[in-house]
C-alpha cells in the first residue's frame, strides 16, 4: 500500500530497487525531471499535456500547459503555434491577445477529449521507503538529487556498511527553448542508513564526475576491483575505478 500515490504522477525516467535502510524489505527510488525548472506543478495545478490533430492536417499536435493562478496557459510561444497548427494565426495574430488567453479557451473541449491527455502533479525525484508491514512511505530525495533530470541509477553498497547506496546520473540537453537545458547533475552518490535518511556524497568528495547527458550506468566487477561506467549520449563513455580507501 502506498498512501497518496495518486498525487505523484510525474515525468518519470527510471526506477531502481534496493534496501536503503537495511530492514530486509525492498525500497524503490524513482527518477523524475527534478525541481530545478520553471514549472512547479501540484495536485491542484498539474502540468498538463494534450495531443490531437487540432488542425485536421493528418499530423499529431502536442500541447503542454501550466497554471498561472487559476488559468492553464500553453508553454509554447505564439510563433511556435503559428508554424505548427494551420489557421492558428487567423485568430491569434496578436501576441498580447494570445498571452491573455488560456489553453482551454484556445482549443474547444471536444477536440481535447478526442485526443490524449495526461498530467504531472510532481517533478520531484522520490524514494518509496518500505516498512515491516508492507507499506511504503513516499519521500523526496535530497536537494542535490533534484537539480536535474535523473536518467539512470545504479544500486551498490560501495562502502560495504550493509546499507544499499545509489549512484545517480542524468541531464537533458534537448529540451524545447522555452525550458532551456538541464545540466545540473555532475555525479552524485546517496548513501543509505539505518534511519532511512540519505547522505549526499558530491563529486568533490567522491571523485566521481559524471558530466554530460548520461543515459546509462553500469558497474563491472562489483566485488573485486569494481569499475563504474557511464554511457554519454552522443559522446564517449567514461569509467572510474573504486580506490580501496
Amino acid at each position: 500500500m502506498i498512501e497518496g500515490i495518486d498525487d505523484y504522477s510525474g515525468l518519470w525516467n527510471c526506477i531502481v530497487e534496493g534496501d536503503f535502510n537495511g530492514d530486509g524489505f525492498p525500497d524503490y527510488i524513482i527518477g523524475n525531471l527534478g525541481e530545478n525548472t520553471r514549472y512547479k506543478p501540484s495536485s491542484q495545478k498539474p502540468l498538463e499535456i494534450y495531443a490531437n490533430d487540432f488542425d485536421d492536417n493528418g499530423s499529431l499536435d502536442v500541447i503542454t500547459g501550466y497554471y498561472d493562478a487559476e488559468t492553464l496557459y500553453p508553454v509554447k510561444h505564439l510563433h511556435t503555434f503559428k508554424s505548427r497548427i494551420n489557421g492558428f494565426s487567423k485568430t491569434y495574430f496578436r501576441t498580447d491577445y494570445f498571452a491573455k488567453t488560456g489553453l482551454l479557451e484556445m482549443f474547444p473541449e471536444p477536440l481535447r477529449e478526442e485526443g490524449f491527455h495526461a498530467e504531472a502533479r510532481t517533478l520531484s525525484s522520490i524514494c518509496l521507503m518500505s516498512d515491516a508491514q508492507g507499506s511504503y512511505k513516499i519521500e523526496k530525495l535530497p536537494f542535490w538529487a533534484q537539480v536535474s533530470p535523473i536518467m539512470d541509477m545504479e544500486v551498490w553498497d560501495y562502502n560495504m556498511d550493509g546499507f544499499d547506496d545509489v549512484i545517480i546520473a542524468g541531464n537533458f540537453y534537448h529540451a524545447e527553448i522555452e525550458r532551456g537545458i538541464y545540466d545540473g547533475h555532475k555525479g552524485l552518490i546517496l548513501k543509505g542508513s539505518k534511519e532511512g535518511i540519505f547522505k549526499e556524497v558530491l563529486p568533490k568528495d567522491s571523485g566521481l564526475w559524471l558530466l554530460g547527458e548520461v543515459r546509462s550506468l553500469a558497474i563491472l566487477n562489483r566485488y573485486k576491483a569494481p569499475i563504474i561506467i557511464a554511457f554519454i549520449n552522443d559522446g564517449r563513455s567514461v569509467s572510474y575505478k573504486l580506490n580501496k580507501d
